[in-house]
């Protein structure tokens, strides 16, 4: 390689250094999405996105919490609202845009998007529809988005999951619950594998070169991941990468038992040495009954008693614990 064709490569990188740089800076503008999830229904899933979303608040961040629960919406109620007068469904229907549809609550520095409350037979976001409503929230005036994902495994809860940069699962400690987390965690880092390849137009490839493997329902997902990256370094580059994006932090909630605080650290071992993920974080959340008993309870109040406050600040922060 002679002198002028070094040049003209730290040139080109230079220039890419650039763009990249350029793109960093847009995105630091931008909101954060935490994004909610977990599979199962009546895990506390609203609960805990309520109660990290009026945390952050207190913490003096610009939020809105979204209710993407397309079956039983309710972060209203969590919130002390009444029925709301608009929701998720009028952006999807076209027929107002994003800021008229942010509710004001109780809660200095939080917003709403309220879930759809009147439709009989709620269908989710289309695949367009989720796109737009991604990227209105993406340019929305606020810190952080708080996205409640509902129970079930639909792809646009899962592309939301996998696209949001705080992903966080809430499980409790019964094993059909900790089974159906499992199974949403490994759907989601598919699907975010799954975008990865087909952006290179390489999912033609990885199909052709698994039957020439004989890759089968039984193959294991550690297997399947190494079969996946030998294919091509370009492949084994985007595998890599979709993993690096792909940590969570772990809520634990409803324990009612010493024991079953060691619920966090078997889940965090099991999802690295079966499916490759590092888990960020886990915080364990005891079962408090006054919470729906009390008639004195708001969501302040729930957010204090659990104690979440230096769990939210590890996660703003980016901290490991």
């Amino acid at each position: 390689m002679n002198i002028s064709e070094i040049s003209n490569l730290l040139a080109d990188k230079l220039v890419n250094v650039q763009k990249e740089a350029v793109v960093n800076a847009k995105d630091s503008l931008l909101p954060v999405l935490w994004a909610i999830g977990g599979g199962k229904g009546g895990t506390g899933k609203s609960f805990i996105s309520s109660s990290i979303a009026v945390e952050l608040a207190r913490q003096g961040k610009k939020v809105i919490l979204a209710d993407f629960d397309f079956g039983a919406p309710n972060l209203h109620t969590f919130l002390g609202l009444g029925l709301p007068r608009k929701s998720i469904e009028d952006f999807i229907a076209k027929k107002n845009s994003l800021e008229e549809i942010i509710l004001p609550t109780k809660i200095e520095g939080l917003s709403l998007i309220a879930g759809d409350v009147r439709t009989f037979t709620p269908k989710g976001f289309k695949y367009a529809q989720k796109n737009r409503f991604i990227n209105n929230l993406k340019n929305s005036n606020c810190d952080i988005v708080v996205t409640d994902l509902g129970a079930g495994s639909m792809l646009s809860s899962l592309d939301i999951f996998s696209q949001a940069d705080k992903k966080i699962v809430v499980v409790t400690p019964e094993p059909t619950s900790i089974e159906n987390m499992y199974q949403y965690v490994k759907k989601g880092l598919l699907r975010s594998i799954e975008k990865y390849l087909s952006e290179k137009n390489f999912l033609s490839l990885v199909e052709t070169e698994f039957k020439k493997q004989k890759v089968g329902y039984r193959t294991g997902f550690k297997d399947r991941l190494d079969r996946l990256k030998r294919i091509s370094p370009i492949i084994e580059r985007y595998v890599d990468k979709s993993l690096d994006n792909y940590k969570i932090h772990i809520a634990v909630n409803q324990i009612e038992e010493e024991i079953q605080t060691q619920t966090g650290l078997h889940i965090k071992n099991i999802l690295k040495n079966y499916l490759c993920i590092d888990v960020v974080s886990t915080k364990h959340l005891k079962r408090i009954p006054r919470f729906w008993t009390d008639p004195s309870m708001n969501a302040e109040k729930r957010a204090s008693l659990i104690n979440i406050e230096s769990w939210v600040k590890s996660i703003l922060e980016g901290k490991i614990g």
